[in-house]
């Protein structure tokens, strides 16, 4: 198992990832698997777990985009033409679509509560700007609930999707300890 803990995952991509040792889940796979440029399209990725990988990766918060890390060694080497495990892989991104679009209309009436409190505070001035307050502050608090259930149920999709860590060959090991160098400077 790698031990890249010390790496520091960030949201979008970036390219200088073996300078900084910093970057997106999909940027730290491909400098790990040592591709000529860090995107995050590397093809050692299935099809299926790396559109949820960029997701998760993008949508976390810091503190919960570092419990992706565990994650980078087991999508590396994933991609798999397996008709049986892709049929696997993609009923159960299937089965999380669903549930987010659930997510997706909880989230609409959030949104749609809060921007027709904020119009209609917003127009009777200061008075009721303690109200809108109040109003912005549940709102913030129910959106983070339910970003956390989402990220966790994510969490969980990856562990069922992504195969168990194959043996890495030196090169890549070799990759990673450089990483880790870089981040402890």
């Amino acid at each position: 198992m790698l031990n890249i803990e010390p790496i520091k995952l960030l949201s979008g991509s970036h390219e200088d990832i073996g300078t900084t040792g910093q970057g997106c889940f999909m940027n730290v796979i491909a400098y790990l698997n040592g591709e000529a440029q860090i995107t995050d399209r590397s093809p050692c990725v299935c099809v299926t777990i790396r559109p949820m990988a960029i997701w998760l990766n993008d949508m976390a918060n810091q503190q919960q985009r570092q419990q992706l890390i565990p994650f980078i060694e087991r999508a590396m080497g994933s991609a798999t033409e397996d008709v049986t495990e892709m049929k696997r892989r993609i009923n159960l991104v299937v089965e999380f679509a669903d549930e987010m679009a659930q997510y997706a209309a909880k989230y609409a009436q959030y949104a749609a509560k809060y921007a027709a409190q904020s119009a209609q505070y917003a127009a009777k001035y200061a008075q009721y700007a303690a109200e809108y307050a109040q109003y912005a502050a549940q709102y913030a608090a129910e959106f983070s609930v339910l970003q956390e259930k989402l990220f966790q149920r994510g969490i969980k999709l990856m562990d069922n999707i992504c195969p168990i860590a194959q043996k890495l060959d030196t090169c890549v090991i070799q990759r990673a300890e450089e990483l880790v160098a870089l981040c402890k400077v």
